[in-house]
């Protein structure tokens, strides 16, 4: 008797440790009605996007993709959404501030052209680089309520502010100071290299210099963290930190979004060189000026899978169990993928989609008799995020049968051929020649008698 073993993991709790990242970016197939956008920000799930070929800009819903025209006429070099305002740079002529509601507008001047638009605090900060100025802008009635005399660098996301300090990258491009805006004192650290965007946190700043690094500075001007990106040298840089402490980058002229998890890094390529970027909800938009089109990452996670379980339930009959959870709470779907390596075709690979049930997913499902098959589970988030477990070999029991004259038993059976009829016949024939010799010599016995 030949009983085939039966490879069975009944328990196997699978601890699997997931890339957790920001999602691939995506382009929605609905085309924006905006010739050049570069500049975006985000006003209450809808996008504020600059046409920069019009000289306008839009208010844009992602869901209809209907446009407003806010302003126009201007040629905006930096703009940023504090509450209900819109406050626009114009690369000539005086600051405006546009009330996004009340759909009204104002227009302040400045003693110069402001470069770099930050908000902290209630306040507007607009930096004036060709004057050593940074001018601090109340929003609630447009007075000036601060004047710095400090020479920031030239060009966008070099000011930041909190609601208790304005960092800033200096004139030199190669030091940062830290103004303490309760009491005025100011503090510097010198760096190796330039420093191209700041990002103030609630602990600290965030520093992209030129060398493909990140750094994290405390409120006392340590560094306390370096991250090195790689690749080619990045010459602007975009900046966001998430409330779970992720930190979000952007890289125009890489192309890149990127994100740090602690020590992991991560990054995706977008499809041409980045104009602006926005962090607004769940995702960061994006726009991409050559291609006249906006796309966007979810800032969304892997899930993760904790457990994974396959037991026999009898014959040919399996049961499969899974623990899974996403670390944004989005909804799971789970299935069990099937893999018979000694089968080809189409039948060699099947999928089936696990159901919920007491807090875990779980399927009932059968092996074709007497094969193995491979067997895993693979868990998704609506955003094609994806997590797997480990393999399992299972392998369906054979059992077949021999029936002879005398009783029935368990073995392995042999079909008759032609061949073996052949052969059954010719030893007949060689009994015959035998048999004539006896009948002959019993009958010349008889005779003599």
């Amino acid at each position: 008797m030949r009983i085939v073993l039966i490879i069975i993991l009944l328990w196997i709790s699978v601890f699997l440790e997931p890339i957790s990242a920001l999602s691939r970016p995506i382009y929605p197939p609905q085309r924006i009605p905006i010739d050049y956008p570069e500049l975006i920000a985000g006003y209450e799930g809808w996008l504020v996007i600059q046409d920069a070929a019009q000289r306008a800009i839009y208010l844009v819903s992602p869901e209809t993709w209907e446009a407003r025209l806010l302003v126009s006429g201007v040629d905006a070099g930096d703009m940023l959404v504090l509450g209900d305002l819109l406050a626009i740079a114009p690369r000539e002529g005086p600051l405006i501030i546009y009330d996004i509601k009340a759909r009204g507008e104002r227009r302040l001047e400045t003693p110069g052209r402001v470069e770099d638009l930050e908000a902290g605090g209630g306040v507007i900060w607009a930096s004036i680089p060709s004057l050593g100025l940074i001018v601090g802008i109340n929003s609630s009635n447009f007075e000036v309520a601060r004047t710095l005399s400090i020479s920031a660098c030239a060009g966008r996301e070099k000011i930041s502010a909190s609601d208790n300090a304005l960092w800033v990258i200096n004139q030199d491009c190669r030091s940062i100071t830290r103004i303490d805006l309760r009491s005025g004192s100011k503090s510097a650290l010198e760096l190796d290299e330039q420093a191209i965007a700041v990002k103030a946190i609630s602990d600290g700043a965030l520093i992209a210099t030129s060398g493909n690094k990140i750094l994290k500075i405390s409120s006392n001007l340590r560094i306390q963290k370096t991250w090195s990106l790689g690749g080619d040298f990045i010459t602007e840089a975009q900046l966001y930190q998430l409330a779970d402490g992720r930190i979000i980058y952007v890289a125009p002229s890489r192309w890149i979004i990127g994100e740090i998890e602690g020590d992991r890094i991560t990054e995706f390529k977008t499809m041409a060189g980045i104009g602006g970027s926005a962090l607004a909800g769940d995702r960061i938009w994006f726009t991409e000026p050559s291609k006249g089109r906006i796309g966007y990452a979810p800032l969304s996670r892997p899930p993760k899978i904790t457990a994974f379980k396959v037991e026999k339930a009898g014959g040919e009959v399996f049961r499969a169990y899974l623990e899974a959870s996403d670390p944004d709470g989005e909804p799971l779907k789970a299935y069990l993928i099937a893999y018979y390596p000694d089968l080809i075709g189409a039948r060699q690979n099947r999928t089936y989609e696990m159901n919920q049930e007491d807090g875990r997913y779980a399927l009932e499902f059968t092996v074709d008799h007497g094969m193995r098959a491979e067997v895993y589970a693979a868990v998704v988030d609506p955003y094609g995020n994806l997590a797997r477990s480990e393999k399992v070999m299972i392998e369906a029991e054979r059992v077949e049968t021999e029936t002879s004259w005398q009783t029935t038993r368990t073995s392995q059976t042999h079909a008759v051929t032609p061949a073996d009829i052949y052969a059954l016949a010719s030893s007949l024939l060689l009994f015959i020649p035998i048999i004539i010799a006896i009948i002959y010599l019993k009958g010349r016995r008889k005779r003599r008698r």
